[in-house]
């Protein structure tokens, strides 16, 4: 296994927890100012309508036990990350493409159309690192700088891809509309 590759793989595992702490941490915020029903994926007919409060509590504690089994068991984190993103990002098709994502509060405000774009791209992402996790153990090195730096690199070009299709959607959208 080339150290590059590795590194790669460790890079998604950082920017991977550090991602589903905020989103987890939000959940608690929520939970905490009793704003656990506007939350958008809420606002459907089913379960999560009617007990929105012990929704939002379990995709908390989800969202935490992703983060613990990242450092505790790669393969297995990496692994939920890929499972958790897809079911997210099904979710957030049956949403109105231009209603706000708020999955992490404030922090990396989207809209829904956005939003199914990054989780296809960390779902993807974890994938790969999970295939290199059967390989290596991850945990080797992982506060490295070279790890560090390969995890800043991950969040901006993540951000900067993010932003391209937010810019995009909104031209084409203003386009549309015959805004200039």
């Amino acid at each position: 296994m080339s150290a590059g590759v590795q590194t790669a793989a460790q890079a998604v595992l950082i920017v991977s927890a550090g991602l589903f702490a905020l989103a987890g941490l939000h959940k608690l915020s929520m939970l905490r100012v009793g704003s656990t029903a506007a939350a958008s994926l809420l606002r459907r007919t089913g379960i999560r309508a009617r007990y929105p409060r012990p929704t939002v509590a379990a995709a908390a504690g989800l969202e935490f036990g992703v983060v613990a089994a990242l450092f505790g068991v790669p393969q297995v984190g990496l692994a939920s990350v890929t499972v958790m993103m897809v079911v997210y990002a099904l979710l957030l098709r049956r949403m109105p493409a231009e209603s706000p994502c708020a999955c992490f509060g404030g922090f990396l405000a989207s809209t829904n159309q956005i939003a199914i774009v990054r989780n296809v791209i960390l779902a993807g992402s974890a994938t790969g690192a999970a295939i290199v996790a059967l390989g290596t153990d991850l945990r080797d090195g992982l506060l490295s700088q070279r790890v560090a730096g390969a995890s800043f690199v991950g969040v901006a070009i993540l951000f900067g891809l993010l932003h391209v299709l937010k810019s995009i959607y909104e031209t084409r959208d203003s386009s549309l509309r015959g805004v200039s």
